[in-house]
Parts: structure tokens; sequence; C-alpha cells
């Protein structure tokens, strides 16, 4: 079994973000990440998971992960409109 090597989890880390960022769409499995950083199975699975954890990644059920997206913000305007005077 291959060791963890957090250097190179740092790596892969920034190599994703740019590759998700970069190529709209991408879906990566675990395996395919892995030989897309030269990581193990283990150290793409802790880097794909503190990705997802963090928000940036989403995984579906068949396993792939994708850029997650992102929260859209409530742009609802709501005014109390109890305090202001009409004219008639």
């Amino acid at each position: 079994m291959a060791g963890f090597n957090l250097d190179r989890c740092f790596t892969a880390v920034t190599r994703l973000t740019a590759e998700y960022r970069d190529l709209p769409g991408l879906r990566l499995t675990t395996a395919q990440a892995a030989r897309l950083c030269g990581l193990s199975i283990h150290e793409a699975d802790v880097v794909l998971t503190a990705l997802t954890a963090s928000g940036y990644l989403s995984c579906d059920r068949s396993g792939q992960y994708a850029k997650a997206r992102p929260l859209t913000p409530d742009l609802t305007c709501r005014v109390d409109a109890s305090h202001l005077e009409t004219t008639h």
C-alpha cells in the first residue's frame, strides 16, 4: 500500500481546483483523479473528500466528482411598507 504524501496531496488540490475551474463540466472518479495527479487511490480519496467538504466539489451517486454549483443568493427584496405614506 502506498504511503500518504501530504505534499503530493496539496499539489493535487491545486491542480484539481485549476482543472475544474478551467474545464466546465469536468467529472472525475477517484481513480481518474488519482491517475491525473499521480496519487494513490487513498491520497486521491483524501483530496476529493476535502474538496467536497469545502463545498468546491460535489459527488454524485455514480461516484463522479464535479464542481459544485454555487449557492444562489436570495435576491428577493423585502420591504416593510407599513411605515410608508401614500398620497392620493
